[in-house]
Parts: structure tokens; sequence; C-alpha cells
């Protein structure tokens, strides 16, 4: 399973990063040449696109008699419509059917047409199916193409409910409806029968070709403005409770970017305006300050900026890219210029990739606090109506990725800032449960238990952050305490062999060395050949004075493992536990210690 997860993590990464399946091989498409071969015509008919293609769908889209294409993509663009512009007659005949006897959609009928031309006859032969592609369904218009010296006598069609019909009235280049056995065939030419195309969808097209000339830029709003990290070098400018004063845009520029001084000269004309709408304009070149500061504080005076250049660091824009890919599924390196537009209490509203648009910035200013329905349909690229939700990007999931980068000083206050947007979210137990995590490998071990206890205070039964609690209060050598939460991992994961062996062990340490037999004990029935398990086993048996038990386990663990239990230390270690505690307590007890002498002493002898 672990060898599965970590392949599937490496397909995600590589598509993220707009990777390949296929390794760019290119789209293919081959001419049936009639004699039972294919040419490979993939070039001339330019379908040779090199994305990763996976569904190819045949339609007559202008019902002009010839088939058009949708290819459908794993990548962008995730669909392509190639449309057929074969200039010749049209001599198809297309048939649509609809059952009576049988099934409504009249899946499973089989149409064979009857074709003659100078050099005999020959038939075609077509079936309905429900599905037949891989991601995608044919329409349910049969077509038969026809060559210039064709013609047909007719079409026989078999019905799923087993009737047969005949049918000898139609005509090259007409599209037909035929209903199961009832005659006569109702003709239908392509501009009765066909849906027409809404006069909003014509508009839609016009829209986007204008809006495709216009743009040149993508901008994202979050149905939700997402929490966010402090960004590395950001002027946090505050009343004092950690809470902005207006709305901050953040822009990363370059100097050799065109588009970067076109912006760069917008904006520094809108002061006005920013200052209206409160909204603080932090810019960060990406230039190498080390050479270019001069040049970069040179184009911000030209545009009537009046504060020197400031520059972005390699952690601020690995940050800004974090965020980026938790956002987007396509994981796309952040180009130049790029924005973020983030609120005054530090949420991430809108993304700005490219060219900004001042006067939708400045609406988008406006709108932060808008409820999500309404802020997703803020001025969307194409016109349309929305299908789904709205939808809350998680900041746990962003904070999980800043712990992979190893900012785990930032995320712990990031986790703070937001608690009570990250407490009601479903996974918040696993991101204590990291976070502690980390802690404990720096062995700061204070933080990570307050960690810990946040995560079982969200999950009570979260065994492995009890388990985790139990070894780091007695690290913190509170005992009680350790057996306490050991206790309730125990109760939650009654399987866990760790977890007994590590209540018994720290039994033990207290002093309550019955108990710790009774949970030692479970522990080798649940590991009946773990080495460390039977030399804790002998240690309580030596405390206890069941010195002949104890030398059993003793040697058991040393055969499992051989070093370090055949170690002549723990056999002293067992014998000072025998000589100090279990045997005064046998002579308290007025027994005869003399037998487990003598086993005390063979085992020195071993």
């Amino acid at each position: 399973m672990g060898a599965e997860r970590g392949l599937t993590q490496v397909l995600q990464e590589l598509l993220r990063n707009g990777g390949s399946f296929s390794g760019r091989e290119r789209n293919c498409c081959f001419l049936n040449m009639g004699n039972g071969k294919f040419a490979d015509v993939s070039a001339v008919t330019g379908l040779d696109f090199p994305d990763d293609g996976r569904a190819a769908v045949p339609l007559d889209w202008d019902q002009d008699g010839d088939l058009d294409l949708c290819v459908l993509n794993r990548s962008g663009p995730q669909i392509r419509f190639l449309r057929n512009q074969y200039r010749g007659a049209n001599r198809s005949i297309q048939v649509r059917l609809e059952g009576t006897d049988s099934n409504r959609d009249a899946v499973g009928a089989r149409v064979t047409l009857s074709v003659r031309n100078g050099e005999g006859t020959h038939k075609i032969l077509r079936t309905l199916r429900a599905g037949d592609g891989y991601l995608s369904q044919r329409t349910k218009w049969l077509h038969f193409g026809l060559g210039a010296d064709e013609h047909f006598d007719g079409l026989s069609i078999r019905w799923p409910s087993g009737n047969a019909q005949e049918v000898s009235s139609l005509a090259a280049g007409g599209r037909y409806i035929i209903r199961e056995m009832h005659p006569p065939v109702v003709a239908a030419t392509a501009a009765s029968t066909a849906a027409p195309r809404p006069e909003s969808m014509v508009g839609s097209q016009a829209a986007v070709a204008s809006a495709a000339k216009k743009v040149t830029s993508m901008r994202t709003v979050l149905d939700y403005p997402m929490p966010i990290p402090a960004l590395d070098g950001m002027n946090n400018t505050s009343d004092g409770r950690g809470v902005r004063k207006g709305p901050t845009l953040v822009t990363l520029w370059n100097t050799k970017c065109l588009t970067c001084r076109r912006e760069l000269k917008e904006m520094g004309t809108s002061s006005v305006a920013f200052e209206k709408h409160s909204l603080r304009v932090q810019l960060f070149c990406t230039n190498d300050p080390a050479k270019e500061r001069a040049e970069a504080d040179q184009v911000l005076r030209d545009y009537l900026w009046k504060e020197p250049a400031r520059f972005s660091t390699a952690k601020l824009e690995d940050q800004l890219q974090v965020i980026h890919d938790e956002i987007f599924d396509l994981h796309d390196q952040l180009p130049v210029p790029c924005s973020f537009l983030i609120d005054e209490r530090g949420r991430l509203s809108v993304i700005y990739k490219g060219a900004l648009d001042l006067e939708q910035l400045l609406e988008d200013v406006q709108s932060v606090d808008l409820p999500p329905a309404t802020r997703r349909r803020l001025k969307p690229l194409f016109p349309g109506k929305w299908s789904g939700s709205t939808t809350r990007h998680r900041s746990t999931s962003l904070a999980m990725a800043m712990m992979d980068q190893g900012w785990v000083k930032e995320t712990l206050e990031f986790t703070n800032r937001f608690e009570d947007v990250f407490a009601q979210d479903s996974d918040y137990h696993l991101l204590l449960y990291g976070l502690a995590q980390q802690h404990t490998r720096a062995e700061q071990h204070r933080i990570a238990a307050a960690l810990y206890l946040r995560a079982v205070e969200a999950k009570p039964d979260f065994a492995s952050a009890h388990f985790n609690l139990g070894v780091t209060f007695r690290l913190l050598k509170d005992f009680e305490a350790a057996v306490m939460h050991l206790s309730l991992a125990a109760e939650s994961a009654p399987n866990d062999h760790p977890t007994w062996l590590e209540l018994g062990k720290t039994l033990s340490r207290l002093g309550r060395i019955d108990e710790a037999k009774t949970q030692l004990a479970r522990a080798l029935e649940l590991e009946p050949d773990d080495a460390p398990t039977h030399f804790e086993f002998a240690m309580n048996c030596a405390i206890r004075g069941e010195i002949k038990t104890g030398i059993k386990h003793l040697k058991q663990a040393a055969t499992l493992q051989g070093e370090p239990y055949a170690d002549e230390r723990y056999r002293r270690q067992f014998r000072a536990g025998a000589q100090q505690i279990g045997l005064p307590k046998l002579r308290k007890q007025g027994l005869d210690v003399e037998p487990q002498e003598a086993l005390l002493e063979e085992l020195t002898s071993d």
C-alpha cells in the first residue's frame, strides 16, 4: 500500500506540474484505405496535436452532412472542436431512431444501409449504443456517408424488441427520425429536427472571441477569501490586534518586463484612487538587488512611485507559489507581473496573473465582503451559468504544504492566528499532530506536548496523539500524565503493541509493578517475538521476585535479537533489579530466596 501511495503522489505531482502521461506523444489519425490497410494522415489533417488526448467524438455539429470532431484532453485545452470544412455536396444520410416496443432511445438497434456503385453493392452497418468510447458518448444520430457515385436502395432496421423494419423512401443529404414500426417515415430536415442554437449561445461565442482578444491576464476570484500566512518581507501595518488597516495588493514585477512597466505606470497615477479605497500596494521586484537596484529605483521614480524599490526574497516567492499551487490544480510557475489581493484580515481574495485592470481591481476591493455566491459572479470572462456549488479552499491543506517546505515556525503562527478557521476543518487534528511531531524531532517537548493536547481536544479518540503525548510526558518526567494518555491510547487502539509496551514501561517507572505486568503481558500477546518486550517483561519479573520466569524471558530476548540483549550489561540490569528489589520483597514475606539466588548465579556463569 505504501508503494502504491508513493506512486500515486508521484503521478499527481507529474500532472500538476504540466507533465504528460504519454511523453508528449502526438495524436494520431489513420485513413481506412478500403483494402484492409490504413494510412497515417495525422499531420496532413492537422490532428497531430501534442495533447494528452483521452477521447474523440465524431458528430455533425454544424449539420452540414459531414462529421466534425470533438477531442477531450487531460491537459489544456481540455476540449478541442475540429470542424470538417469539406466543400463537396452533402450526400450523407443521418437517422435518429425512437423506440416504441423497444426502449425509447432504441439502444441496441442495428441499421444496415445497402449501397451500390459501378463496382457492385455493399452494406454499411451501424449499431446504436449507449456509450462506445472512453470518457465520452457519441450522438444518437447514426451517420452514413456516401461517395459521389454511390446510391442506396434503402435501409433495414433490426430493433431491440426483435421487430424488423425496411425503409426505402429516403434521399441523400437528408436527416430522418424513424419511429419503430410506425409508417410513414417522418422526414426531418436539419433546420426542423435539430435543436436550434440559442441566440445566447451565439452571443456567448462572440463574447468569447471578443474577450479572448482583450485578455492579457487571468483573474481568479476566490468564492471564500482564504486565510494565508504572513508573507516574508511584508510591512504588516495593523491596528495593534494583528488586523491590517484596509486591503493590501502584493505585486511581483521585473525591470525587464514591459507589461510590468506599463502596469507600474498606471498604478503610479492611481494613488488617489487607492487611498480612497484604503488600498495599500506593496511592490516586490524579482531582479537581483546586488546588480539591478539602481535600475529598479529609477523605474519607480519614472512612474511616480515615492518609495525606493523593495526586492522579493526566495522565501516570499516560494510562499506565493505554494499558495498558488494549493488553489490551482495545475502548478504553473508564477509569471510577472503577478498580484495577490489580501483583505484586512489577512485572507487572500483575488489572484491576478498578468497585467492588472485597475478599474476591475478597485471593484474587487469593494467586493471582498460579499457573499460567496455573489463573489463568483463578479465579471467572469465567459457568460454562462454556474452548475456547481461555491468552493472553499482549505487552509489546513495549505498549512500542511507549508510544513512540507520545512516552515514549522511560520505554520504554527499561521495556525494560531486563524485557529477559529482551522478548528472547523475535519483534518485540524492531523495538522496539530504534524506540528507536534516537528517539535518533537527538534526536542522541543513542551511545545510538542501543548500541540498534542490540542490535537486530542479536537479529536478525543486520536490514539496516535495520545500515545505520543504519553511518550512526551515520560520524557518530561511527568509519569502520571504519561500513564493517563497511554491508557487512553490503549482504549482507542486496543491492538497496538507499542502502546501496551510503553504503558507497561511507564508503570514500572512509577513502581506500579503489578499493573505493569498486565500491560506487558498484553504486549507479549500481541507481539510474542518482540525482543524489547521480552526484556521489559523479564525486568518486571526480576522486580517481583519471579527470577526463573524472568531469566526465561531474558534469554528469549537474546535469542530473538542477539545484540544488545545478549550483552553482559543487560544481565547486570536484570541481576540488579532482582537483588535490590525482587529478593528483598521475598525475604519480607518470609520466603526462602536461596533457589532464586542460585538461578542468578547460574545466569552469571552463562
